[in-house]
């Protein structure tokens, strides 16, 4: 009936992508693929190769609405219709807008999660979102 089976991607908002592309791929060695980085893996049950989507955003993008959220998870799924169908019996407001890709996600967009918007998520997230991570913002 549609469960999550992992991460598709990783999304965040700063004040300057390019910038902090640059320090991660100086410092932690993530080299982009195109516009963002990609984790490569091998799924342990079908031996199927994944990726993992990392990427960074302008902070004044609207790719993350209606959410004001600093970040989006987006969730692989076994079973997409199965778990909105089950989201919505359960009364979680889903929006409808789906990006089609080669692997199946389950996109969190603030309103599926409403943790992502709350006090203690923000109180947790990285000083780098905030502008302030190692100087490079």
């Amino acid at each position: 009936m549609g469960k999550v089976t992992g991460l598709g991607g990783v999304f965040f908002k700063c004040a300057d992508p390019e910038r902090m592309y640059a320090w991660y791929e100086t410092h932690l060695g993530m080299k982009r693929d195109g516009g963002e980085f990609h984790f490569q893996w091998v799924d342990k049950d079908t031996g199927a190769a994944g990726t993992t989507v990392w990427a960074l955003f302008k902070r004044d993008t609207n790719y993350f609405a209606p959410s004001d959220a600093p970040f989006m998870l987006n969730y692989r799924v076994d079973d997409l219709d199965g778990l909105l169908e089950r989201l919505r019996a359960e009364g979680v407001s889903v929006d409808d807008r789906r990006e089609e890709v080669p692997i199946p996600l389950f996109t969190g967009r603030g309103h599926l999660h409403p943790h992502l918007d709350s006090d203690a998520g923000h109180a947790r997230r990285p000083p780098d979102l905030l502008g302030a991570h190692h100087g490079a913002s």
